[in-house]
């Protein structure tokens, strides 16, 4: 069992978890995540492999999470073996003067009383920011100093495993209950929610576009400048909650739920109003993403080519739109008959409708339609104080030094031996530098400058 124990808390460990964390998370970036199986047997030779294994749906695997399971476990049995390291600073910080590494001595000898030696030190230390603590020995001529800076900084990694530790909790309990999605909605038209008790109407989408360049008319190619879309939150169906006005990447945020508007998904949806000799009328939608209708009954297949908002035909008879405004919209129709090849029936315009054996096509209420993405990600604010616990912890990591001065002062024939001390966390020359600069100030006597005080701790 201690074996197990000394493995679980061993670098070895944690260096196979998170190496095996991240070759499972390039995979997860390589492979598209949530596609269905039609697209990995398209797309990847070893289709059937990545179905198998369910590397489609890599972060929601068991194995995957256990793989964080065992991180967890790992950083609270080394969370709570360092508590007893953190007793001995706060407790007795002298003990770290064991250490080898780090460490820096200076011997220097001074004439002057054996008091005002200890004084003089004390004041020096407290100067420097370090918290001073004196105790004689049961000799009289001799008297231990112990100073210890930084000591806030051993807690820097404790608080970054706190941090961690708090990411994985929220991987377990709501990393997959979060989910995201892309829906279209036509201007005047609402989205319902699952599970929710209201609605989302788009009341208003209006798209501002660049300036055409020389080739741009003829090309058809418009960059779109920006867009603005009202969304209002709806309950009971006609009671509006919220109403706001977003740019291109505004959210709407509404218990829980972000509506945040995509610059990609912008476009025109409009109706087929299909009449039959006998003048009984159908209502098709057509969508941009679905241009395709089917009519069971007539057993037909329609299929409408590319909406022109501002159609023209250029000189060699290429249709383009002059402008990407809705000022004479055109789209081409062909219709399929049972089994029989599509047949171009034309142009079907606003203002012309197409006849097709005794039925006619017209276009009617065509719309604006914006991309907007719903998304709901719960715990959201662990993550955030997650992530900032981890940048608090490698601020004291990396940002404070943990320094510790042991002073021994011994006198004798008027005159006092003083050996000084030190180890640091880093290796760097600040140390040094705090013993050299100590030691030249208590040779100066430049210590008289500072206030007196009757002993190490103040009394």
């Amino acid at each position: 069992m201690k074996s197990i124990y000394r493995f679980l808390i061993s670098p070895k460990f944690v260096i196979y978890l998170l190496l095996a964390i991240s070759i499972l998370s390039v995979l997860g970036i390589f492979i598209p995540q949530g596609e269905g199986d039609a697209f990995y047997a398209k797309h990847y030779v070893p289709g059937k492999v990545i179905l198998f294994l369910r590397l489609n749906n890599l972060y929601n695997l068991w194995f995957y999470k256990l793989l964080f399971l065992f991180l967890g476990i790992d950083l609270i049995l080394c969370s709570v073996k360092r508590i007893g390291y953190l007793k001995k600073i706060f407790s007795d910080p002298g003990q770290d003067l064991n250490l080898k590494s780090n460490r820096y001595e200076k011997r220097i000898n001074l004439n002057g009383g054996f008091q005002n030696t200890n004084v003089k030190i004390c004041r020096l230390l407290k100067h420097s920011f370090y918290r001073v603590k004196s105790k004689k020995s049961n000799n009289e001529n001799k008297i231990s100093i112990l100073a210890s800076r930084g000591k806030i900084s051993a807690v820097g990694s404790t608080i970054v495993h706190a941090g961690i530790l708090i990411i994985i909790f929220y991987t377990f309990f709501w990393g997959t209950s979060g989910y995201g999605r892309y829906v279209k909605i036509v201007e005047g038209n609402s989205y319902v929610e699952p599970s929710e008790n209201f609605l989302v109407r788009v009341d208003k989408i209006k798209l501002d576009y660049y300036k055409p360049g020389k080739d741009a008319s003829a090309a058809g190619k418009f960059l779109l400048k920006n867009a603005r879309a009202t969304l209002s939150v709806l309950k009971n169906g006609s009671f509006v909650e919220k109403t706001r006005t977003l740019k291109i990447g505004e959210r709407l945020r509404y218990k829980g739920l972000n509506f945040k508007l995509d610059y990609k998904g912008f476009g025109w949806a409009y109706r087929i109003l299909l009449t039959n000799p006998a003048g009984w009328q159908w209502t098709l939608s057509v969508w941009p993403w679905n241009p395709a209708i089917s009519l069971s009954k007539l057993n037909w297949m329609i299929y409408l080519h590319n909406l022109y908002p501002d159609f023209a035909l250029d000189k060699e008879g290429n249709p383009y739109s002059k402008t990407p405004y809705l000022r004479n919209p055109a789209v081409k129709v062909w219709i399929q008959q049972g089994i029989n090849k599509p047949e171009l029936i034309g142009w079907l315009k606003s203002d012309v409708p197409l006849k097709f054996k005794g039925y006619t096509m017209k276009m009617v209420d065509l719309r604006p339609y914006a991309s907007v993405y719903v998304s709901k990600k719960p715990g959201v604010p662990f993550i955030w104080a997650g992530f900032g616990l981890i940048i608090a912890g490698l601020l004291l990591i990396y940002g404070l030094d943990y320094r510790i001065i042991r002073i021994i002062v011994s006198t004798g024939r008027g005159a006092a031996d003083i050996r000084i001390t030190g180890v640091s966390t880093k290796m760097n020359n600040t140390l040094r530098k705090d013993i050299e600069a100590i030691a030249a100030k208590i040779t100066a006597g430049r210590a008289a400058r500072f206030p007196m005080e009757r002993s190490c701790d103040g009394n």
